[in-house]
């Protein structure tokens, strides 16, 4: 049954990517990566260290999670790599970073078939 449950999850992931994944280009430093990704539009409430909340209004991306290549060799999105949509004046940029208690990446489901990574829109 197990199997069963992770090739649908794997089905339903590229169904996902196929029909609403937007061409982006990962960065982390001098690196690069194409991928197509879902981009998630989600508010959160953040406690701050003094206790009081915070809303804050992310920019998530949806990755398959085999597809986090650079350079051949797999890796986790981290703060500091960005995400860059389209080219010259109209670029949209995106920087990875945590939130909250969060790490800036995390599986988005049980089998680690997707991931989550926080960004946040700075140009």
């Amino acid at each position: 049954m197990a199997n069963l449950i992770a090739d649908g999850s794997t089905w339903l992931a590229g169904q996902l990517t196929d029909n609403a994944g937007t061409a982006v280009v990962y960065y982390r430093n001098q690196h690069s990566v194409a991928l197509t990704g879902t981009r998630l539009l989600r508010n959160y409430q953040v406690i701050e260290e003094s206790g009081f909340a915070t809303n804050v209004q992310m920019h998530d991306w949806s990755f398959t999670t085999a597809d986090l290549l650079l350079n051949g060799s797999a890796f986790v999105p981290r703060p500091g790599d960005y995400i860059a949509i389209g080219t010259g004046a109209s670029q949209q940029r995106y920087e990875v970073l945590p939130l909250g208690d969060d790490p800036a990446a995390l599986p988005a489901d049980a089998n680690g078939i997707r991931t989550i990574v926080h960004s946040k829109r700075v140009r």
